[in-house]
């Protein structure tokens, strides 16, 4: 399959959630993950959660494993920014994980995602970032400003090698997620089981 990297030089990583396997492309293989030229059907391939990067992999698993069950996580939502117009199309912001009540359904948490109105439950946006791009800050500026969204339900996960220079109460690290989750969750839902 050759070395597939994004335009910030990040692995991509392909995680199996039926099975909780890991594959990357890489050179050589850890414990955690195995290469994706050991995929062995494209089926699998097909069924498998893909992150833009490994910091992004380890936000899911982090997420995953410390959210309580009445939680579900949502992947790649599309906020509706600007609605199409005559002047051009529409712009949208994907979040990369979105945290919502498990009653809620998908289909439901997209849906309005991509209306001009607010979200009408509660929700948490959890943005894995190496770099926050300025067209990313204008997004989530318009956003906040329509009041689609506010900064608190933002929570931003550095990488260890990113300074995102953001205020301390929506920027968290790997190594803090774990917490900040739960203050958030706290805050944004009202309980943490």
């Amino acid at each position: 399959m050759g070395q597939r990297k994004s335009k910030y030089k990040n692995i991509k990583v392909y995680f199996d959630p039926t099975t909780t396997t890991a594959y990357w492309d890489g050179d050589f293989v850890t414990r955690e993950f195995r290469l994706v030229k050991s995929l062995t059907s494209a089926t699998v391939l097909k069924r498998c959660y893909r992150f833009d990067s490994m910091h992004e992999y380890y936000c899911y698993r982090i997420v995953q494993a410390k959210l309580p069950s009445e939680y579900a996580i949502l992947r790649q939502v599309n906020f509706l920014v600007i609605p199409k117009t005559d002047l051009g199309s529409e712009v949208t912001y994907r979040a990369d994980l979105v945290v919502v009540r498990s009653f809620l359904g998908e289909d439901t948490v997209r849906y309005w995602a991509m209306q001009r109105e607010y979200l009408p439950f509660d929700f948490l946006v959890i943005e894995p970032k190496g770099v926050l791009t300025d067209s990313a800050r204008i997004k989530h500026l318009a956003l906040c400003d329509k009041g689609k969204i506010t900064a608190q339900q933002i929570l931003f996960v550095a990488s260890n090698v990113a300074n995102l220079n953001l205020p301390s109460e929506v920027k968290s690290s790997l190594f803090h997620l774990p917490v900040r989750l739960e203050e958030k969750i706290e805050l944004i839902f009202g309980d943490f089981e």
